[in-house]
């Protein structure tokens, strides 16, 4: 007869058990039905939403009817952005004049109504719309959820001093008010040092299962972040507008080319990848920095010459065909266009058609007025679908064109091997 240890762990709800000294069976199960009745499609939706309508804003809104040069953004969260302007009253004073028509009957597509006081206090919590909620003369940035606001026109009723807006993650700011200034989030961008804040908590001791109060210290800097932060953040840029100045004074940490391509490719943790890897991380730094820039610094490193792959190296020896008529075709790519190619294995006669793209009926199309221009035989091609789907194949059939398929690297051989072509 079965114990009750044994008929226990039949049921398809068993997980796991643990047998004591004493003869005693810890078990564990699972549930036999599991209700998910939480909506977590609306709130993954509600935040999808959220953050293409900030996308929206910055694109249709902002970079529409400012000019570039009027405005820079500073950080930008889900649901909020923060971006100076070169002028105390951007709205309409910095629109474009061509596009002021067109801002005044399309402003409140953005922003709330303000025509009146009990509309503007209607709108003000509509989701969608944007209002201000912060207004300073002067921020630092340093990272994602790491800055400072102040010089704000607005008086704090407790500590009769102009309000200052800070975020530092992972930092207690009512333990720390005395650290997080913005004189210290200014040394960090000027003298590239950190600054450090303490967290005040309790926890339980496992031991005698007491509350004891602890201490953990907290970093803020610009070079203790994660690997993946660490080229936005090693050149942070600091700005500072004036009030009643419309100029933007923009201020950055200037650096060379060639020692910020050596920082990133010598890195331990990021460095050390091809010229496309190290391309995206540096412009991230500095979008003006090229991919070709990028290959030539590759070609003075000699070091990084010695572990370049080898491409591998065919045998050179000639195809041919007992039919005259016999082609090869496939599809070839050119600054992201698509270029239908073929040619006769013996003549080494080329076609070449630009296409639209790649779908089955564009190449079916093309490769009909291959056929009418040239006499075609045999044609062999590789086995994708653009080529042997069924109104392709079908057609050949009815032409009495055979058609012959092999691989990639078949494909590759022969070109390789056959040499030039004739156009």
């Amino acid at each position: 007869m079965r114990n009750l240890s044994t008929k226990a762990t039949e049921p398809f709800t068993f997980s796991s058990k643990t047998e004591f000294s004493n003869g005693t069976v810890a078990m564990v199960k699972s549930k036999r039905r599991i209700k998910l009745k939480n909506p977590i499609h609306l709130s993954i939706a509600i935040y999808q939403l959220a953050k293409l309508r900030m996308l929206q804003f910055y694109h249709d809104c902002i970079d529409f009817y400012f000019d570039r040069s009027d405005f820079e953004y500073q950080e930008m969260d889900t649901d909020s952005g923060y971006i100076a302007f070169s002028a105390d009253n951007p709205c309409p004073d910095l629109v474009k004049p061509e596009l002021l028509d067109h801002y005044n009957d399309h402003k409140y597509e953005w922003f709330p109504r303000d025509y009146n006081e009990e509309v503007l206090g209607y709108d003000t919590f509509t989701p969608g719309l944007f209002k201000q909620e912060f207004r300073c003369n002067a921020m630092v940035s340093l990272s994602s959820k790491n800055y400072i606001c102040y010089l704000s026109d607005e008086i704090d009723k407790k500590t009769k001093k102009p309000k200052v807006k800070m975020s530092a993650k992972g930092i207690q700011k009512s333990k720390n008010s005395a650290v997080l200034t913005p004189e210290n989030f200014e040394s960090v961008v000027k003298n590239r040092i950190t600054f450090q804040g303490t967290n005040r908590g309790f926890r339980i001791c496992k031991e005698t299962s007491q509350l004891s109060h602890t201490l953990k210290p907290k970093h803020v800097s610009i070079t203790t972040m994660t690997s993946d932060r660490y080229c936005r953040m090693a050149f942070p840029q600091f700005l500072l507008i004036s009030k009643g100045n419309t100029l933007l004074i923009f201020l950055s940490i200037i650096y060379n080319m060639d020692e910020l391509l050596e920082k990133l490719y010598y890195d331990p943790e990021t460095g050390f990848i091809s010229a496309n890897a190290l391309h995206k991380k540096v412009k991230e730094v500095d979008s003006s920095i090229t991919l070709k820039q990028v290959k030539d610094w590759y070609k003075t490193k000699l070091d990084i010459q010695r572990h370049v792959k080898q491409r591998r190296t065919y045998d050179d020896f000639r195809i041919a065909s007992s039919n005259a008529d016999s082609w090869q075709m496939d599809l070839a790519f050119w600054e992201g266009k698509s270029i239908l190619s073929g040619v006769n294995i013996n003549s080494r006669l080329g076609f070449a058609k630009l296409i639209k793209n790649k779908r089955a009926d564009t190449v079916l199309n093309a490769t009909k007025q291959f056929v009418k221009e040239h006499k075609v035989s045999v044609l062999t091609t590789d086995n994708g679908f653009e080529f042997m789907n069924r109104k392709a194949t079908t057609w050949l059939k009815s032409q009495k064109i055979p058609i012959l398929t092999t691989t990639l690297e078949i494909m590759r051989l022969w070109v390789r091997s056959n040499g030039s072509i004739a156009h």
